[in-house]
Formats: structure tokens, sequence, C-alpha cells
């Protein structure tokens, strides 16, 4: 049975100047191949996790928005499953400095 898995995209509060404004926590996740994985935006502006290989297809069709002014949880995130064991090295198409990896076994 599918496990699923959780990869927040947080704000990083008093970021240097240069520095992502946003993390993903945890940066590296491993998981089973078929495993469901969530990127849940925790940040009131939008991401896209992406494939860091420009050859790899898109994972998602869209970019994930960003929390609502004002509300406390989380209002949307995405989910992708990996059906083949390897290593996804994927960035945020829209901060290509917010970088995170998917080990799938």
């Amino acid at each position: 049975m599918a496990q699923t898995w959780i990869i927040a995209i947080d704000k990083v509060d008093n970021a240097p100047q240069g520095q992502p404004q946003a993390a993903y926590d945890p940066p590296s996740q491993t998981v089973t191949a078929g495993d469901i994985i969530y990127w849940r935006n925790n940040d009131d502006i939008p991401h896209w996790p992406a494939p860091n290989a420009q050859s790899e297809t898109a994972w998602m069709d869209y970019q994930i928005p960003g929390k609502l002014q004002g509300q406390p949880a989380p209002t949307s995130q995405q989910a992708v499953s990996f059906s083949a064991a390897g290593t996804y090295n994927y960035v945020c198409a829209l901060h290509p400095d917010e970088t995170g990896t998917i080990v799938a076994q």
C-alpha cells in the first residue's frame, strides 16, 4: 500500500538578501516507488516544484498558490507519485534557488 509524504514549502524568515526566501521541508525525502508525495505551500506566494532536469516532463500542471493572507493553515497543495526508482532533483520553477530531492527506492 502506498504511503503518503508531505513536503512543506515554508517561508524563511529574515533570509539574507540573495538567499532563498522559502525552503522545502524536508529538503530531501526518501520514499518507496509508488508512494504519494504532497507539496504543501505554507508561504503566502506561489511556488512550483518542477524537475531540475530539462529532459524530464513537468510533474505538476500548475503552480501551487500561496495561502490566503491571514489564514493560519495552508490552503493549497499538490501531489505526485514516482513509479520508478531513482533520484529526482527538483527546483521551484518560479524561484530557482529553492531546491530539493526525492529518492524513490
